[in-house]
This record gives structure tokens, C-alpha cells and sequence, in this order.
């Protein structure tokens, strides 16, 4: 028996132990308490606008946390302009929300339409224009005939435009304005476009650049046939892709997962209307193939978008293209979903001879064909989305094509529509000359303050491009950059100090009633920001929440004594949001982001600048220049040379160090030089109200000019003066009443005052 066991055996007798032990293990187990489960209080659920039934629906994806998203992308065949920035940036701020917001996998999907009536008619024209570079004016005056009369239905003649031509088209164009509607307000847009392209021509005939709209139907009539080969098509479409593209990083839109092009999937249109065709739903004329509404109707329903528009011929027309006439069609519904293909355009082969595809079968086929892939049980896309301008018929005849392809109820479930944009409350035309292209936007403002105008706008609304609007967006981002650059600089500026070796204890801490009043709004702004984002992605109301919430932390830190590990949190969150509606990228925990390397050549420049100044501060205190030219070259440092390196020097109150804060370069050379600006603005207008003082002070000094004994002479209503020149009489010879005395001695007694300045300034009257 060892040592410790007998020591055992003598401190508890074994009979007792047993006791003991026997009472534990008959007692019940012991058991965790009740547990209250909490009380759920947030019932929010992503609601969207849905287009198909024009109120909001409750969203739920098909596949778990997969969307399966198609954005209808652009025609490539000219400039974009700010409409499209106006569509695409929002659909790019939507998608981001579901996916960094709430959480879902999204696969987009968008195309380039690279086969169209308007690419083939551009291409070719602008061909056959470059190849005729010199016009007579015969032939300009034989074009501006044509043109009249192939484009607007006008016989006139050049001799006659300005005194009878154009009074008609104006008159023209005033009586479809008057009609008020939005088809007629579009016909007179392109009537004002056209009488503008006349107005060019006819100003300066021997300009290319200025006859070149009016020549090129003419041209086209003549040889378009002639221009047969595909590169010359490709050629153009390749251009304005890689334009539009440049555009879209220049907004920073994020491209789509998958971007198709029509002419990439020939063999697969080919097919998706051969089984169109195959089900009863289309019908073959002259070699192409039509889309048979009535059939189509007898089992599904039509234009689910806008029934109303179904009858519009003008969008009926508009949809089919320029290039398609001569049709024979059962119904004037119905439209191309192949098209055979004449002399002067692209062709591709199929079973119904050589032709290309029709506008509204890309997108059907094409994403049809991309989801089938991703997933080959999945029919339905969660959302479709594009311009309000395509809803009919465009994407209604998607839809009706989709649906005859499946033989289904319902090939989309949710469509988004952005608004329309208007410039200064008219719509965008080039004859009006309001027409703005993204580049030409983003030459006057920063594709944030672009992007905070489309987000502060409801998305699904007309947004009016204007002075006043784009200010107000302006003034929003620039208020949030400074505040998430104050709320980095204040906490690397605590950060720093509060580990330095030499910091001691402090007797107080920063959690009081001020802190709990903006914990409260804060938390409070959180939960309202997440209702904004259920109600159909309302990013422009979430928006207003942030700013107020940035406002009130302002205020905060206006009062002094911060409690940074708050502030810090709240910049956080508030940059996370900006990141996530792409207002700034991935970068630091607060702010824009900027490059802060550590290597000796990411230093150098610094450390050059630094160099620089103590050495002209050491030569002006050796030869003992006054302390003002200290201040300067330290102005300068602030104002000039730490600016292309990115650092901000914010000054503070007497006894703070300058804030020091790390920015994109290219924004504090905007921000210095706006202050800059204003600051000689201010200098300019102090000195025209200085020069307007000037001018007012010798004006009144002329006055004293006369001599006071002179004032009144040769004046009418005086006949006789005493010694000093003062009237004693009036014209009459009557002696001037007492008042009428009074009144001349005051006006003398002044003018002795003035007479006595003016030869104070100047020394003698000559």
C-alpha cells in the first residue's frame, strides 16, 4: 500500500466515503435552465419592382442564392452617350447590392447586337462616304434633293429651301409637337434632326464633314449594294465595342460574366428559330422567317410588358429596322426572326437560303443558349433587365420568343426598366444640341459624381441630366470623401499616438451621452438602410439615410474629444457601402484607397520634398528672414508640393498638429485648385468693389470740384446773388422765401466742404 493511500485510509474512514458516493449517484443529472428564445422584430424581405406586373413582388430566386440575370447590352454603331451611362451604371449599382449586400450568386449575362439595320447602314455609308471625299456643289445640290425627298417626303430644291422647304418642315415639326404624345414627340426629334443636317449642307456645301449625313442616302441607294465584304462590317462593330467598353471602365461598371455577340452564335439562332418555326409559332416569306402573333396568341399571351403598345406601328416599324421593306407579312404584327439577306449586307447560310438574324432573336437565342449551359435544367430567367425605351417591342417580342421556343408560361420572372434620362427637361437629340456623350461628361465630372447622380435618382424614373441636380450629386460624394478621409486621418492619427512609448495613463474615458446618442442614430440608419435596400433596391434613399448619418457624426467630431473606436466603426461601415455601390474600390478599411508602399522608391519622393524644405527653413532662420517667410514656404509645402504626392495637411486650431491625410493625388490637385479658384475669385471681387469704392469716392470728390461761388451761376431759377455767389432772389426777381434760403445756404455749406476735399486730394481745380 503506498504512502499517499494510507494517508488516505487514516483522514476518511472508507465506510463513510461509501456513504458518500452512494448519495451522488443516485441524485437526478444536472441540467442547463430554461433558454428564452428572442423575440423576432425584423420581418424585412427583398421586395423588387417587377415590370411584367408593375408593383413590387417578394424576390425569390429559383436556385437557392443563385440569380440568373441578362442585361440587354448596347448596338454598336455609334458613340455612347449619357442615357446609356444612365442604364448601364445602374443595373452595375443593382447588381452589386445583390451581391455584396444581400449575398446572392449572381451570373450576368449581357450581349453585343453586331448584326442590325443600323450597323449595316452606318458601315456601309460611312464606307462609300470615305471613298468619295470630293463633292461638287451640283452634287451636293442633287443630294440635298434627295435627301428632301427619300428622308421627308418634301419635293424642294436647294433654290428653294429657305424660303419655302424649311417654313414647311418647321411647320411640320410644330404641328407634331402640338399633338402632345410621345410617338409624336419622338417623329419630331428626327424631323429636327434631319432639317438640322439640311441646315449644315446648306451653310457650307464644300465641308465633307457638313454634307456628309445629307449625301450618304444617296450614296447608298446608288452603291450600297456594291459593298460586300463582312470585314468592312466588322471592322466598324469591332470600333465602337472597344469604345463602348472603354466607356464602361471609364464609369467603372463591372463587365457581366458572359458577354455574347449575335455574330458568334449563328448556328445556334439558326436553330432556336427552326424550333420555333417547327412548333406552329412562325412561318417562312420569301426566304425569311416571321414570327406569327396570331399564333402565338391563341395560346400565350402577347406583349406582356405593354400590352397597350401592341398596336403602335410606329415601334412596330421601328423594330423591324430601316432595311426592312417590301415585307410580306400575314399580320403587321408579326415580326423578322430571320431575315434573307439582300446585296450591300452581311449573309450567313441556313435552311431557308443566305440572310441574318432579326433584332429581337439575339438576345432570346443567345440566352437561352448561355443559361442552358450554365445550368441545363433551367429555362427562366431570374431578371432580365435593359432600357425602358426596349420594353416594346423589343423585349416583349424576347419574351414571346423564348416562350414559343419552351412552349412555357414564363420565361422571365422579374424585368427592371431604368428610366429615362432628359437634359435640362427635354429629351436628348443632336439637333437640339444637348446630346452628351459619356466622354464628353466625363471631361466635366468624375465617374463617382456620375454614378452618385444615378444612384440619388429612383432607378425605375426619369432622371432630368441638369446644372442643379448634378450639384446637389456633387456636393454628396464630396461630402462622403471628406468624411471617410477625416475618419482615416483621426484614427491613424490616435493610433499612432496612443502606442507611442512616451503616452501615459489618461483619467477619463469617451463613452458618454454623446457617444450612446450616435451609437443609437447609427444603429437606428443601419436598420433603415437595410428596409431602403428591401424596397426594391431604393440605393437613392439609402443614400440620404448615409449622408445624414455623416452629417450628425460631423457634428460630433466638431465638438471635439472623440471616441475614435466609434468613429472608426461608423467610417468603416460607411465605406463598405460606398465600395459596395462602387463609389470606391477595394482598398483600405476607410476611404477611396490609395498606394502607400514601403520601399525606397515609393519613398523617395518624400523624402526629396522633406529634404527640400528643412533646408531652405535652416537657410532662413541662418540669415534671420522674418517668421512671415517661414509661413510661406510652409504654406507651400501644404499647398504644393505634398499635393502630387497625395498628402493633405488639414490645419486645426492653435496647439493640434495638421491633420495629415493620404488621398488620390489627382482629387487634391481638383480640390487645391478649386480653392484656388474660389480664392482668386474672392481676390478678383474684393478689387472690382474696391475699384467701384474708387470710382464712387473721386466721383463725389468731382463734385467738389466748382468753387462754391460758382455753384449756383448760371442756374435759370436765380436772378441776383449776394458776395459769397449764394441766391438771394429767384427768376422773378422775388426774394427767396426763408425755407428756400435755408435750403440754398445747406447746399453751398456742402459744397464748401467738398470744394475743401477736392483740394485736399488734387491742389488746384486745373
Amino acid at each position: 500500500m503506498s504512502v499517499a493511500h494510507q494517508v488516505f485510509r487514516r483522514c476518511i474512514p472508507i465506510r463513510h466515503f461509501s456513504i458518500t458516493v452512494s448519495k451522488m449517484s443516485s441524485a437526478a443529472p444536472a441540467k442547463q435552465p430554461e433558454w428564452f428564445s428572442p423575440v423576432q422584430k425584423d420581418h424585412s424581405q427583398l421586395k423588387l419592382w417587377n415590370a411584367l406586373t408593375r408593383k413590387k413582388e417578394p424576390f425569390f430566386p429559383q436556385n437557392g442564392r443563385r440569380v440568373v440575370w441578362y442585361n440587354c447590352g448596347p448596338t454598336v454603331y455609334d458613340g455612347s452617350h449619357i442615357g446609356h451611362a444612365r442604364n448601364y451604371v445602374t443595373m452595375d449599382v443593382l447588381r452589386r447590392i445583390m451581391e455584396s449586400y444581400f449575398g446572392y450568386n449572381v451570373f450576368l449575362v449581357m450581349n453585343v447586337t453586331d448584326i442590325d439595320d443600323k450597323i449595316i447602314l452606318r458601315a456601309r455609308q460611312n464606307h462609300l462616304l470615305a471613298k468619295k471625299p470630293d463633292r461638287s456643289l451640283s452634287e451636293v445640290k442633287e443630294a440635298f434633293a434627295h435627301f428632301l425627298k427619300t428622308q421627308l417626303k418634301v419635293d424642294g430644291t436647294w433654290d428653294k429651301f429657305k424660303t419655302q422647304v424649311e417654313p414647311e418642315i418647321l411647320a411640320t415639326i410644330q404641328a407634331l409637337r402640338s399633338e402632345g404624345s410621345g410617338a409624336s414627340m419622338d417623329e419630331s426629334a428626327k424631323v429636327q434632326a434631319k432639317l438640322t443636317a439640311l441646315r449644315d449642307a446648306f451653310q457650307d456645301p464644300t465641308s465633307k464633314s457638313k454634307t456628309d449625313a445629307v449625301f450618304a442616302p444617296i450614296l447608298d441607294e446608288r452603291h450600297g449594294a456594291e459593298v460586300n465584304d463582312p470585314q468592312i462590317f466588322r471592322r466598324f462593330t469591332a470600333f465602337w465595342e472597344k469604345d463602348f467598353t472603354n466607356d464602361m471602365t471609364a464609369l467603372h461598371v463591372l463587365p457581366p460574366d458572359v458577354l455574347t455577340r449575335v455574330s458568334e452564335f449563328l448556328p445556334e439562332v439558326v436553330d432556336y428559330v427552326k424550333t420555333i418555326l417547327d412548333r406552329g409559332y412562325a412561318y417562312e416569306s420569301q426566304g425569311s422567317i416571321y414570327f406569327d402573333v396570331v399564333r402565338f396568341r391563341a395560346k400565350h399571351p402577347y406583349a406582356k410588358l405593354e400590352p397597350w403598345s401592341a398596336t403602335r406601328e410606329d415601334l412596330l416599324m421601328e423594330g423591324e429596322g430601316a432595311l426592312s421593306k417590301g415585307e410580306v407579312k400575314k399580320n403587321k404584327a408579326d415580326f423578322a426572326l430571320w431575315k434573307r439577306s439582300k446585296p450591300g449586307e452581311p449573309m450567313w447560310d441556313s435552311p431557308w437560303g443566305k440572310g441574318r438574324p432579326g433584332w429581337h432573336i439575339e438576345c432570346s437565342a443567345m440566352a437561352s443558349w448561355v443559361v442552358g449551359k450554365f445550368d441545363g435544367d433551367q429555362q427562366t430567367l431570374d431578371i432580365h433587365s435593359g432600357g425602358i425605351d426596349l420594353a416594346f417591342p423589343h423585349h416583349d417580342n424576347e419574351i414571346a420568343q423564348a416562350e414559343a421556343f419552351y412552349d412555357c408560361k414564363q420565361w422571365v420572372n422579374y424585368f427592371f426598366h431604368s428610366g429615362h434620362l432628359h437634359i435640362e427637361g427635354s429629351k436628348m437629340s443632336k439637333s437640339l444640341k444637348n446630346f452628351i456623350t459619356i466622354k464628353q461628361a466625363l471631361e466635366k465630372y468624375s465617374p463617382e459624381q456620375l454614378r452618385m447622380l444615378f444612384i440619388m435618382a429612383p432607378w425605375g424614373s426619369m432622371l432630368d441630366f441638369k446644372e442643379s441636380s448634378m450639384q446637389e450629386a456633387i456636393n454628396a460624394e464630396t461630402t462622403l470623401r471628406n468624411f471617410v478621409t477625416n475618419v482615416r486621418a483621426l484614427v491613424e492619427e490616435y493610433e499612432a499616438s496612443i502606442y507611442r512609448p512616451d503616452a501615459q495613463f489618461s483619467d477619463k474615458h469617451e463613452v458618454n451621452e454623446k457617444e450612446s446618442k450616435l451609437l443609437m442614430s447609427f444603429s437606428g440608419v443601419q436598420h433603415r438602410v437595410h428596409e431602403c435596400l428591401c424596397d426594391s433596391l431604393n440605393v437613392g434613399a439609402a443614400m440620404r439615410e448615409i449622408l445624414d448619418l455623416v452629417a450628425e457624426t460631423n457634428v460630433y467630431v466638431a465638438k471635439g474629444e472623440t471616441n475614435t473606436h466609434i468613429l472608426g466603426k461608423i467610417g468603416a461601415w460607411v465605406t463598405r457601402f460606398l465600395k459596395m455601390v462602387g463609389l470606391c474600390s477595394d482598398g483600405p478599411r476607410f476611404g477611396y484607397g490609395y498606394s502607400s508602399g514601403s520601399n525606397s522608391r515609393d519613398l523617395m519622393p518624400f523624402l526629396q520634398v522633406m529634404s527640400a524644405f528643412r533646408d531652405q527653413v535652416r537657410d532662413l532662420a541662418r540669415s534671420k528672414a522674418d517668421p512671415s517667410e517661414i509661413l510661406k514656404i510652409c504654406d507651400r509645402l501644404r499647398d504644393q508640393d505634398l499635393i502630387p504626392l497625395g498628402v493633405m495637411l488639414d490645419d486645426r486650431e492653435p496647439g493640434k498638429p495638421a491633420l495629415v491625410k493620404l488621398m488620390d493625388p489627382k482629387e487634391l490637385t481638383k480640390i487645391r485648385d478649386e480653392k484656388l479658384r474660389k480664392e482668386e475669385e474672392k481676390r478678383l471681387a474684393k478689387e472690382e468693389q474696391k475699384r467701384k469704392q474708387e470710382e464712387k469716392r473721386l466721383a463725389k470728390l468731382m463734385k467738389g470740384k466748382v468753387s462754391p461761388s460758382d455753384l449756383f451761376l448760371g442756374r435759370k431759377e436765380f436772378s441776383q446773388f449776394d458776395e459769397k455767389g449764394i441766391p438771394t432772389h429767384d427768376a422773378d426777381g422775388k426774394e427767396l422765401s426763408k425755407s428756400a434760403r435755408k435750403k440754398v445756404q445747406k447746399e453751398y455749406d456742402q459744397q464748401v466742404k467738398a470744394h475743401e476735399e477736392y483740394l485736399a486730394e488734387f491742389g488746384s481745380t486745373k
